[in-house]
């Protein structure tokens, strides 16, 4: 196949991918759109967390909520948990995400948990350790599971990302956070 063939053939799949989870997604993103409003407007904040390449999406979603998406407005109080202190594919690095959650998380916060599929037991114990704060979750992840509550709680949302590959899997937490931020600002400056 040509190189540029096969380049082709990789954006096209990767458009096909968002393409067929919009519907999927669409109502998960907006309750959880929801649940970060009502936190902000009661002064709380969004502590996002991920591994792998979620890492990056952490923060790339925090400086989203801090700075600006497409509109300008005054910052949103969002935290990228310190990667630093977690090491590298060790999942949650022997508690230590669990202990910034612990430590900053208060009662109405909501934790943003990135979930590369790689250690499902260490985003289970993130959502609980912000469950026990009195925290809301929404996770971002390839399969279903428990992570995000049961499937009843009201201050839970789990969306599932219906990715075969990594990559394809971080192309779509990145849209799903774009959108996740465009409907945060839509709530929040009543933009259409």
């Amino acid at each position: 196949m040509p190189l540029q063939d096969r380049i082709h053939s990789r954006i096209e799949g990767s458009a096909q991918l968002a393409l067929d989870a919009a519907a999927a997604l669409a109502p998960g993103i907006a309750a959880a759109a929801q649940l970060i409003v009502h936190c902000l407007t009661q002064g709380g904040k969004v502590l996002a967390v991920g591994a792998g390449n979620g890492i990056f999406l952490a923060r790339h979603f925090a400086s989203l909520m801090v700075n600006r998406y497409e509109a300008d407005r005054p910052g949103l109080a969002a935290i990228a948990l310190a990667c630093d202190l977690a090491l590298a594919g060790d999942g949650d690095g022997d508690g230590r995400y669990t202990r910034q959650i612990r430590s900053l998380g208060l009662p109405g916060d909501v934790l943003l948990a990135l979930d590369a599929g790689d250690d499902p037991g260490a985003i289970l114990a993130l959502c609980d350790a912000a469950a026990g704060r009195g925290m809301a979750r929404v996770v971002l992840g390839p399969a279903p599971s428990r992570v995000a509550g049961e499937p009843a709680a009201d201050d839970a949302v789990h969306l599932m990302m219906p990715a075969a590959s990594g990559a394809r899997l971080h192309e779509l937490q990145l849209l799903a956070l774009h959108c996740l931020c465009d409907a945060v600002d839509s709530l929040l400056l009543g933009v259409d």
